[in-house]
This record gives structure tokens, sequence and C-alpha cells, in this order.
């Protein structure tokens, strides 16, 4: 069976703060800040960023705690 890699992706939801967006993806995703303050430049610009790619075991518990602090985040 082949598994296919899948992303995780954030979306703007013009709910969230600038600075609320950062601190989620520092404390979830272990980013610095730079690596989230560009993702939120991304989101803010783009309507969306991927902010990791790998295997919907691993990507669920990282959609699970952003969902929690409030993020819109979904896996493709």
């Amino acid at each position: 069976m082949i598994m296919n890699k899948k992303k995780l992706i954030l979306l703007n939801d013009n709910v969230n703060s600038f600075d609320g967006v950062i601190l989620a993806l520092m404390e979830v995703c272990g980013y610095n800040i730079y690596q989230a303050e560009q993702c939120a430049l991304i989101v803010h610009n783009t309507g969306k960023c991927i902010i990791k790619e790998g295997f919907i075991e691993e990507l669920d518990k990282w959609r699970g705690e952003l969902k929690r602090m409030g993020l819109k985040i979904k896996i493709e």
C-alpha cells in the first residue's frame, strides 16, 4: 500500500491576530520567530500557507492543537 504525503495548511480567518498566529506556530510547530512571521505574512497575503508536509497521522496531531488554539487549518 502506497501512502501519500499530505499538506497541513493554515488558512486566513480574519479573526486571529497576527501576533496570535505567530505565537501559536512557535508553540505548536516549534518555529522560530522568523519562520512563524513568514507563515503569518503568507497567510495574510495569499489566504493560506502550507506549514508542514507529511503523513496524516503526524499532521493530525498538529491540526488538532492548532484548531484548539483557534486557528483555521486543514489537511489536503
